[in-house]
């Protein structure tokens, strides 16, 4: 199957479309597109946190917000609002992590619904090229007898 690409105006296009006559194929394909398209808004907003809580640059702005918290609270520069053991840091951290949990695990079931969707279509081209590939040997078998027939009445 060909590469299936998101375009700006939310269609998808299947690239290299080359089973395109085939009924089981494009079902499948349009099985895809529409579970792509018709998403929730939380299935949206799960899917764009997740890219954001799993790149570096959050990675890097919470490292660097936390080593900035912790340095303007031991010096004191805005007075000391979460001395040491900055038990007001570790609970914003920790009901971060409790909203945030949920969210990946909602986007990796959405992603594995999706991976189940394109092993279907995957099969269903699978299916496809193996009934073509089957019609082509079948053509070649009935072009080699001919010409086996054709070869022992010039002999």
């Amino acid at each position: 199957m060909g590469k299936i690409t998101k375009t700006k105006n939310v269609k998808i296009k299947i690239k290299n479309g080359f089973f395109k006559g085939e009924k089981n194929l494009n079902k499948a394909k349009t099985v895809y597109k529409e579970s792509y398209l018709k998403r929730t808004f939380g299935q949206k907003f799960s899917e764009r946190a997740s890219n954001v809580l799993g790149s570096w640059k959050y990675l890097i702005f919470q490292t660097l917000f936390i080593l900035v918290w912790i340095a303007l609270n031991h010096s004191g520069i805005f007075g000391k609002w979460d001395e040491y053991p900055f038990i007001f840091l570790n609970f914003a951290l920790s009901v971060m992590a409790a909203y945030t949990a949920p969210v990946i695990l909602m986007s990796q079931n959405r992603e594995s619904d999706r991976d189940r969707k394109r092993s279907i279509v995957d099969l269903a081209t699978d299916r496809s090229s193996e009934r073509k590939i089957k019609d082509v040997q079948k053509t070649l078998i009935r072009l080699e007898e001919k010409l086996d027939k054709m070869i022992e009445k010039k002999a």
